[in-house]
């Protein structure tokens, strides 16, 4: 058994494959959030551009190539920051799932079935543009795992569970941490001696 700095470290359940969200009810999470991620690309690129355009005509100056492409810069670093907010935020949230995968009544946890940290689920998102760029053969992955994970989740250390099954995924009992071995346990040990 492998061990941590809380002791053993149970081994991850053994659970049936149903419990797993499969590639098509992830995919159809993916789409909802994509849509509602570009109504608001596009709402937030519109405000910003129009507040830049009349920044400039306010001061007197004409749009043109070369200031538009600094506003547009910081425009796509805003967006991407935004955009990693979303999935990190929500995931890491006590709903466990961006909006997408909460309709689809899916949640993303750690092997033992609970909530994972924000630091993980920004590891998470940006495990995925390695899953995008080998074509993205980290999400046709899914299918073929045992746990349905892709390579951003092999990476993250994480699944995505079916809401009404996440009872199955968590461990016997708590994972707690452990006394250090070869040190005293306490006031207790220390008055018997």
């Amino acid at each position: 058994m492998p061990y941590s700095v809380y002791g053993a470290i149970p081994a991850p359940p053994q659970v049936p494959g149903h419990v797993y969200a499969g590639f098509w009810r992830r995919f159809a999470a993916f789409v909802i959030d994509t849509v509602l991620l570009a109504v608001g690309v596009l709402m937030i690129g519109f405000l910003i551009t129009f507040f830049v355009v009349f920044g400039l005509l306010s001061s007197g100056q004409q749009p043109t190539d070369q200031n538009l492409t600094g506003a547009s810069y910081a425009l796509y670093a805003i967006l991407l920051v935004l955009v990693w907010l979303y999935y990190a935020g929500l995931e890491s949230s006590p709903w466990q799932a961006t909006i997408g995968k909460r309709l689809m009544r899916l949640v993303v946890t750690d092997l033992y079935g609970r909530r994972i940290s924000f630091g993980r689920a920004t590891g998470r998102y940006f495990s995925k543009i390695l899953s995008w760029l080998i074509l993205a053969a980290g999400f046709w992955m899914i299918p073929l795992t045992q746990r349905k994970q892709g390579l951003h989740d092999l990476i993250a250390s994480t699944l995505v569970a079916r809401r009404e099954h996440l009872s199955l995924l968590t461990p016997v009992g708590p994972l707690q941490p452990a006394q250090p071995q070869n040190r005293p346990g306490g006031a207790s040990e220390v008055q018997g001696a």
